[in-house]
């Protein structure tokens, strides 16, 4: 999986670099990275940042003996699941 993240990185960025300076600078974004390299039984995840255009080294999220979920960008649909309510819920209560 991380080369498979750094693949994507490097796509990523290879692919900004065609487009002219002042577009590259306005593309921050982000991808999460997740399955099984080979031989493995358990999965892995990544995270692969592009900012500015320029791709950042992929990261891994956590160890294989840590499980858990990671989200990012607009969370509302899993916050709901996980954690069984809308934390804009919790704002009627703090008024």
């Amino acid at each position: 999986m991380e080369s498979v993240s750094t693949l994507l990185g490097k796509f990523l960025g290879e692919e900004c670099q065609k487009l002219p300076q002042p577009e590259r600078q306005n593309i921050n974004t982000g991808f999460l990275v997740g399955g099984y390299s080979s031989g493995q039984s358990l999965g892995e995840s990544w995270s692969v940042e592009i900012k500015q255009g320029i791709p950042a080294a992929p990261v891994k999220l956590r160890e294989k003996d840590q499980p858990g979920i990671s989200w990012g960008g607009e969370g509302e649909a899993i916050q709901r699941l996980v954690l069984g309510f809308s934390l804009d819920f919790t704002k009627c209560w703090r008024r």
